[in-house]
């Protein structure tokens, strides 16, 4: 088919048909643009605010749990006691004997287990039973770590029965490092 037998064809329609025609011609000129290129695009915006908004809500939750760590890595970093520079075996467990009071920890026994020169220092391997709960033993230790350069928990075993609960008896392997007389 021709242009011209399409504009002859187009000039025989009644004024009803050619008013159909040209609103379905409108109607197909606005909807197409608005369904292929308007409506997707702004479903697309949507989407992408939507994830901005989530990531800003993600990021203010890190930074805040970040911030609340750096408070508590503070509060670690500053120990609240010191042991003091013992020399001998005598002041060091002195030392710890004060703070298992301080945290509800009760010594049952001492052992001596071995000793070793290291430089200026000598190394002394000991062994400790405890008697202590749960959390004693964990706040007696977390005190302890703060200053691991004087005593170093090796190893750990705790045990308990229906007699000692809620407590038990915790048997620790230790190393402490005193100066040389």
């Amino acid at each position: 088919m021709d242009l011209n037998a399409i504009k002859e064809r187009a000039l025989h329609l009644s004024r009803r048909e050619l008013t159909i025609t040209a609103l379905t011609l409108l109607f197909i000129v606005m909807l197409a643009p608005y369904m292929f290129l308007y409506s997707p695009t702004q479903q697309q915006l949507r989407l992408k605010q939507q994830r901005l908004t989530d990531l800003n809500q993600e990021i203010a939750m890190l930074s805040t749990a970040i911030r609340q760590q750096a408070e508590k890595v503070q509060d670690i970093s500053q120990p609240t006691f010191t042991l003091p520079k013992a020399v001998d075996l005598s002041g060091m467990i002195a030392a710890i004997s004060h703070e298992a009071g301080l945290t509800g920890v009760e010594f049952v026994s001492i052992t001596h287990e071995g000793f070793a020169y290291r430089g200026r220092f000598m190394e002394m391997r000991l062994r400790l039973e405890l008697k202590a709960g749960y959390r004693e033993l964990h706040d007696f230790l977390r005190r302890l770590s703060v200053n691991q350069r004087m005593f170093l928990v090796q190893s750990l075993r705790f045990e308990s029965n229906e007699a000692l609960y809620p407590q038990g008896v915790a048997i620790l392997r230790a190393v402490t490092y005193l100066r040389k007389q």
